[in-house]
């Protein structure tokens, strides 16, 4: 495996994903919607929703592969 360091500074939400989810999401447009989904959400969203509500979606656009969605909020 890989091990990589960030510097962040500012808050936000990282997204790692599977090929099982970014089968679905990995057109330039639907980085957009992903931001969409993740504001349908209440502000004070915990990572675990955030992350059930994209593995849904991406259900819903016919995930048949396994889909992970790992969500940190910092």
């Amino acid at each position: 495996p890989d091990a990589r360091s960030l510097n962040i500074s500012e808050s936000g939400i990282l997204l790692l994903v599977s090929d099982g989810f970014w089968n679905y999401a990995h057109k330039d447009e639907d980085a957009g919607k992903i931001v969409e989904l993740i504001n349908e959400l209440p502000a004070d969203a915990d990572a675990l929703s955030i992350a059930r509500h994209l593995v849904l979606w991406a259900k819903k656009a016919g995930g048949h592969d396994n889909i992970t969605v790992v969500v940190a909020i910092f």
